[in-house]
């Protein structure tokens, strides 16, 4: 019973933070001008702190739980993979966000200089794009070891 309950809280967890994901990346992908990202770096920001890190922390919790249960070895490949992807996941987004932030750092400075180093905001687009692009990748490479685990 518990094992099942578990479960349950794992997959919905999974399933809220993945659209939490790609609602974020939605916002960020709506953010072409630095004068319209302020709206949606603060919704990004407070998804971020409200919803992915307390439901990052349920995954976690809910996903060692379910392996203890199950008497399943840490060392099995899928479980090292999976648990590498997660860690993976969660450090490139927190770096995104990052990246977000400084992007918004560099938007009023030269705001209150009135210059536009357009320069500089390009640069750290890229790096978003970079971080979110890993963190797809580790994503969907730790859906791939746990969905092909040996039974």
């Amino acid at each position: 019973m518990l094992y099942s309950c578990l479960k349950i809280i794992h997959i919905v967890s999974a399933a809220i933070l993945l659209a939490s994901m790609a609602y974020c990346y939605r916002l960020w992908r709506d953010m072409q001008t630095p004068a319209k990202s302020l709206d949606s770096f603060d919704k990004i920001q407070t998804q971020t702190w409200l919803i992915i890190v307390p439901v990052a922390v349920i995954q976690l919790a809910t996903g060692f739980s379910i392996i203890n249960i199950q008497h399943e070895d840490l060392s099995q490949t899928w479980i090292a993979a999976s648990v590498i992807g997660f860690i993976t996941v969660i450090a490139s987004w927190l770096s995104f966000v990052y990246f977000l932030l400084l992007s918004q750092q560099a938007n009023t400075q030269s705001e209150s200089m009135s210059a536009r180093p357009e320069s500089r905001y390009k640069f750290f687009r890229r790096a978003q794009f970079f971080m979110l692009s890993v963190c797809a990748g580790a994503l969907f490479c730790m859906i791939f070891f746990m969905a092909n685990k040996i039974a």
